[in-house]
């Protein structure tokens, strides 16, 4: 099996492959889309609330941070694949699991409450 191919021969580690340079930074330009949408979206309920506004409950706020700190992990996770650093890549990868399991325990408790108010 050749360097450039695009499965793993047994015993051979992903960062030891050949990959060409755009692939890479495709995923980073892709955080980067899902970090844009993610405050445009947000941005007037959220990361620029005007203060005349109701204050937001802990709970949404610690979502909000929770959410947003997902959003910059995945940012910071392809751009550190991209430019080689597979290691740190690898050891920020338990960072995202706890946050993964923050976002799934926080999510029903923000998302029942504001159902059940319509």
């Amino acid at each position: 099996m050749t360097a450039s191919s695009t499965s793993l021969e047994p015993g051979a580690r992903p960062d030891e492959l050949h990959r060409g340079g755009a692939d890479r930074w495709f995923y980073v330009g892709m955080a980067l889309a899902a970090l844009g949408v993610t405050f445009a979206g947000f941005a007037r309920s959220f990361y620029l609330r005007p203060a005349t506004m109701p204050a937001l409950s802990p709970l949404v706020v610690a979502h909000g941070i929770v959410f947003s700190c997902w959003v910059l992990l995945f940012l910071t996770q392809t751009t550190l694949v991209a430019t080689g650093q597979t290691r740190l890549h690898r050891r920020l990868g338990l960072a995202g699991v706890g946050l993964a399991m923050l976002i799934v325990g926080l999510g029903p408790l923000v998302a029942f409450p504001s159902g059940s108010r319509r």
